[in-house]
């Protein structure tokens, strides 16, 4: 199974998809006025996923903006 960063398991897209999901619903409730809740834990998740995958998410850009797929 593919994936960027170094966690090359199923439970990475699933990590992806909590936190794709929690940001876009932050995103909607500010824009909207509405008050939001943050858990912290899945807050702390989300940071430590993106330092986590950081080089990683550079790196496939870098191939993606040549033109290349990722192996």
């Amino acid at each position: 199974m593919w994936a960027w960063g170094t966690d090359q398991h199923v439970r990475f897209w699933s990590r992806r998809q909590l936190h794709e999901t929690f940001v876009h619903r932050l995103d909607l409730e500010l824009a909207s006025g509405a008050t939001s809740y943050v858990d912290p834990a899945v807050a702390f998740d989300a940071i430590d996923e993106f330092l986590a995958n950081i080089k990683a998410d550079r790196d496939i850009c870098l191939v993606l903006a040549r033109g290349k797929t990722p192996n």
